[in-house]
């Protein structure tokens, strides 16, 4: 079964398109071989062998939001740096964050001495569970910065990279062809889409050591009580922030999705919590496992 929504955690495997999902399986040290294969099919001039993984909180210069949090962040032996997002939720302004993202790495790398502006490159690739460009059926998209005033439009610079991986599109694309007809990508949707409701890897993935490391990576069954609580606290704030954000923005004016989306998001956590603390009491744990994973007081696990 292929399907990118969203939903509350379940089955075997971990949802690989949820945020805590996607950073545990790509954006861990054991799980880095994977993150290096996926960057390399996207990246194919580049030979990626290795990656440092940077500190995922990055300052954002002359703003007052202070710093921006990113999925992934690293950094290749080349100095190349990395931004890599998984992304449920598009609006309308998603492409314009990914190049404020891109700007802001570019900015944090340049090496700061006088009258020397040199940078490393940036690539910053956005793995989207919504179309980001309904109008064109190719994917992935790759934007790099261009002059188009120019008669012919010309690219004037190649230190951002800009690489949108639209899952709906690749796993249409996959379900349309036999298994030994798809790509990497078209077999990594389906991968992505189907894990959640999987008992076990899928056939039609074949027999690439990348599909049988992602499934064993994300199998529940090798965490300990602890990791299966912290995931399922994770998930379910993101499932209800998502559920409540619906709820708040039906009949919305536009002008007030923000502040809906942060309100949607402030009710979700404190629901997931309570849902969570009530699933962890129920499991047997104490109440002072229960108040480190979810940042709930004994008095609130009492109350509830």
């Amino acid at each position: 079964m292929i399907n990118f929504e969203l939903s509350a955690p379940r089955g075997r495997y971990i949802i690989p398109f949820s945020d805590w999902g996607f950073k545990e399986l790509f954006g861990t040290d054991p799980n880095k071989d994977l993150l290096i294969r996926l960057l390399n099919e996207l990246l194919p001039g580049r030979h990626i062998v290795d990656v440092e993984f940077l500190p995922d909180d990055i300052r954002v210069p002359l703003s007052t939001t202070g710093q921006i949090s990113l999925d992934i962040y690293c950094r290749c032996l080349d100095g190349t740096r990395i931004i890599v997002e998984m992304q449920n939720r598009v609006g309308k302004t998603f492409a314009d964050r990914m190049l404020i993202y891109s700007a802001v790495s570019l900015l944090e790398n340049y090496t700061r001495r006088r009258d020397d502006y040199r940078v490393c490159d940036v690539v910053c690739i956005a793995i989207t569970t919504e179309n980001v460009f309904p109008e064109t059926s190719k994917t992935p998209v790759r934007l790099a910065l261009c002059d188009t005033q120019e008669e012919h439009t010309t690219i004037r610079s190649d230190k951002i990279l800009e690489i949108f991986v639209e899952l709906r599109k690749l796993a249409d694309s996959a379900e349309a062809k036999g298994p030994s007809e798809r790509d990497f990508l078209e077999k990594f949707s389906l991968a992505m889409g189907s894990m959640q409701y999987c008992e076990g890897e899928p056939d039609e993935l074949g027999e690439d050591e990348f599909f049988r490391r992602m499934f064993d990576a994300g199998d529940l069954n090798g965490y300990d009580e602890d990791k299966k609580q912290l995931y399922r606290e994770n998930v379910m704030n993101e499932f209800k922030a998502k559920m409540t954000l619906l709820e708040l923005t039906h009949d919305a004016r536009e002008d007030g999705f923000a502040e809906g989306l942060a309100e949607g998001e402030a009710k979700g956590a404190a629901a997931a919590k309570a849902d969570t603390a009530k699933a962890m009491i129920a499991d047997g744990l104490s109440v002072e496992t229960v108040m480190k994973y979810t940042g709930l007081t004994a008095e609130q696990i009492a109350a509830l």
